[in-house]
C-alpha cells in the first residue's frame, strides 16, 4: 500500500483529497493518506513522522510554502516523492 499526506491551506480542498483518497483506499486501490496538514509545518511534522511514499503540496501555504517543504522533504525524507499543486495560472 502506498501512503501520502496532503498538505493544503483551504479546508474545503483539503476535505476533498482525503474523502477522494478514503474512496480509492475503500475500492481497493492502494493508497492511504496518512496526514492532513494546513500548513507547511504541519507537512514537515507529518514528513517526519510518517515518512509517506507521496508528498501533495500546495505551492502557497501560510509558514513554509510547498516549494520550501518539497527541499527539505529531500533531507528529511529522501524516498518521498513530491507533487506540487497550485491554483495559480501563471508559471
Amino acid at each position: 500500500m502506498l501512503s501520502m499526506i496532503i498538505a493544503d491551506d483551504q479546508d474545503d480542498l483539503l476535505d476533498d483529497m482525503g474523502l477522494l483518497c478514503s474512496y480509492l483506499e475503500v475500492n481497493g486501490d492502494k493508497l492511504n493518506v496518512v496526514g492532513l496538514c494546513k500548513n507547511g509545518f504541519e507537512a514537515l511534522d507529518a514528513l517526519l513522522t510518517t515518512r509517506p511514499d507521496f508528498a501533495l503540496l500546495d505551492i502557497e501555504m501560510p509558514g513554509i510554502n510547498g516549494v520550501e517543504v518539497a527541499k527539505k522533504a529531500r533531507q528529511m525524507s529522501p524516498n518521498t516523492k513530491n507533487i506540487i499543486c497550485s491554483g495559480h495560472a501563471d508559471r
